[in-house]
């Protein structure tokens, strides 16, 4: 004679697998999360050896506040081009990081001057997220 199960036992057994998934779930998720927040303070600490750097709500926020450009140029200054082509190697070994660059200008030249040289070489269309961006143009 085959005994059949008590259906009290199958419940038992259902809420320890439910129980035994939500905890492996729980695990993966923490471990998720350390291994974030590895990466982000491996990148504060990439970041901070080329520009001052702060983890901030936003997400790390690199600070290049000296002088790159000299006034009425484009070109960058030496230190400058180093110092981004040092910061371009480090964002290169993370594909999938997304950047969000501001910056401002300096006060010399007219509105009409920077409306024509913005719109001589304007940057792609798809780079400006800003619609503060799009009102300097």
């Amino acid at each position: 004679m085959k005994l059949k199960p008590v259906p009290r036992a199958n419940a038992e057994a259902s809420e320890r697998e439910a129980q035994e998934k939500a905890a492996a779930d729980r695990a993966a998720a923490e471990k998720s999360e350390a291994e974030k927040q590895q990466l982000r303070a491996r990148r504060l600490e990439q970041f901070n050896r080329v520009f001052p750097t702060k983890d901030t709500q936003r997400g790390l926020l690199v600070n290049m506040g000296d002088v790159l450009f000299d006034t009425g140029k484009s070109n960058l200054r030496p230190p400058a081009r180093e110092a981004l082509a040092k910061l371009s190697g480090i964002v290169l070994n993370y594909p999938s990081l997304r950047l969000v660059i501001e910056g401002h200008t300096d006060s010399t030249g007219s509105e009409n001057s920077t409306k024509s040289f913005l719109s001589s070489a304007p940057p792609p269309a798809a780079t400006i997220s800003s619609t503060r961006a799009s009102a300097w143009i």
